[in-house]
């Protein structure tokens, strides 16, 4: 008996230890899958092209796709898992889970948007491209001439707070 709480214990350990971590992406999949499935519904009654004959459909296909969803992500943490791969470099669930999230979210604004008439991914799409063009032109120079003469010296510290110097400030 003793055996197997212990070996009852490792392996719900085990399972905590794989599923904790991904728990957040898992909920948050299921509600936007749902949410698109509602707001799919809406957008097609407004189109006039809502077919209550298809509703099951509609359904199998949102299991299908969670089902399918949840095996990417699951797969995803059991190769960071199983490759002992570091998080720090390659957040491959992160990535896997924020890609799934970010094609129905789109998905669901893009529904809203035809019952409302208000496009919020065509916002968010040219906000998103206004705050990284004004990061890259806080880091690049245009005029920083490169000089293939330059040595980089491995003892040089760089300052993060600091503006990039042109290689002829820095000679």
């Amino acid at each position: 008996m003793e055996y197997f709480k212990v070996v009852a214990s490792i392996i719900l350990g085990y399972l905590v230890n794989f599923f904790m971590p991904i728990f957040p992406f898992l909920i948050m999949v299921v509600v936007l899958v749902f949410a698109d499935l509602y707001t799919g519904i809406k957008a097609a009654k407004k189109e006039g092209v809502y077919d209550k004959n298809k509703a099951s459909s509609g359904w199998r296909e949102t299991l299908s796709k969670i089902s399918q969803y949840f095996v990417a992500i699951l797969l995803s943490q059991g190769m960071v898992l199983a490759f002992k791969i570091p998080t720090t470099y390659l957040p491959l669930t992160y990535i896997v889970a924020l890609y799934i999230s970010l094609i129905e979210f789109k998905s669901n604004l893009e529904n809203i948007a035809v019952v409302t008439g208000v496009d919020i991914w065509e916002v968010i799409k040219n906000n998103i491209k206004v705050f990284f063009y004004s990061k890259l032109e806080n880091k690049i120079d245009p005029d920083d001439k490169i000089d293939p003469d330059d040595k980089i010296d491995p003892d040089d510290k760089i300052d993060p707070d600091d503006k990039q110097k042109t290689s002829k400030e820095s000679k």
